[in-house]
Parts: structure tokens; sequence; C-alpha cells
């Protein structure tokens, strides 16, 4: 943590990832200073010892109270008992959502999902269909997106296309068979 004066009565912490401007009528920049260099031990070890935290995670709940210190520092009147009473507070919020968490299973492997169970075996066979649905004609793609994605009957795709259910029948099955023709690796058109 470096601090810097900006003005007679302002200051800049810099954590290094982020800075935090702060406005202190009462105490200067060594003071400050000599607080985090005097607690922040105090604070680690508490979280360490009393609590159970492994101590990166210790550290950054005391760099926490210690933010959270110098956005007060003017309505505090015991500094010390302020800290000690913050790392408590924040050790126990810490562990509590500690054991809210569930652990990873130990192979570190989650079940599969049965719907995907073939999903590596089917992947070919879906970019094959969609290449072959992609070379038939907008008419016919049109006509069997209508009957078997979305479900219409003949008669309604007769409607849709303006022409004879007869017709509609005709080109729902030479559509089929020319994407059958493709997906199978025959002949173009």
């Amino acid at each position: 943590m470096r601090m810097a004066q900006s003005s007679n009565r302002s200051y800049t912490l810099d954590y290094g990832l982020m800075s935090v401007h702060l406005s202190a009528e009462t105490r200067s920049d060594g003071e400050l200073a000599a607080t985090y260099e005097a607690h922040f031990d105090l604070l680690v070890g508490i979280a360490v010892s009393r609590f159970g935290i492994d101590r990166a995670d210790a550290e950054t709940l005391a760099h926490e109270v210690f933010l959270a210190f110098l956005t007060c520092v003017d309505r505090i009147n015991d500094q010390r008992a302020w800290l000690v009473s913050a790392i408590f507070n924040a050790s126990k919020n810490y562990v509590r959502r500690a054991q809210r968490t569930e652990p990873l299973p130990e192979d570190g492997r989650d079940p599969a999902d049965p719907r995907y169970a073939r999903a590596g075996q089917q992947w070919p066979d879906v970019l094959a269909a969609r290449e072959a649905f992609a070379r038939l004609t907008p008419r016919c793609q049109l006509a069997l997106r209508l009957r078997h994605l979305e479900g219409y009957t003949i008669p309604e795709i007769a409607t849709i296309l303006g022409t004879t259910s007869k017709y509609a029948a005709k080109l729902v099955g030479r559509c089929l068979d020319q994407a059958q023709r493709r997906y199978g690796g025959g002949g173009a058109s």
C-alpha cells in the first residue's frame, strides 16, 4: 500500500490494482500508515489463528478491513478495538460463506448430462445433415423445414407455398430424397 497526500486534507491510497481517494481531517498520512503497520499482522493473526482462514485470504480480509477503516477513520474513537471487531466480523462472514460452498468431487469431474451422452458420436452426423440441408434450393429448405422441423401437415405446406396438396407432397418427397443423396455424399445437382 502506498499513500500520497494530494492536498492538505485529502489522501490517495494506492493498492496496486485500485486507488482510493479519501478525505481525512484529523489524521496525517504518517498516522494512517503507522496504524496500518502496527495492526496488519495482528488482524491477519486473528483471522488465521481464531478462524482457521489461510494466510492469503486472511491478508485479503485485513486489507478489506483497512479500506473500511480508512473510509470512516474520523468517526472512530478506539482504532484498535474497531479494527479487531471488524476483522472478527469479516472472518465470521468469510467462514459462513465458505461453509455454504460445495466442494468439487475428488476426481474433479462432474457426472455427464445423459442428454449429451452420445453427442460426440452424433456430431459428425449433425454437421453432415446441416451441410446437406445448406446445399438444397431455398424452396426445398422451406418445404423440409416446415414439414420436419415445424411439424406442418402437407395441406398446410401447400397453402403456405400457394400450391396443391399433391404437388406439396411430391415436393417434400423429392426434396427429402435430394437431401438424403447429398447427406450420403451422393451426386450434386
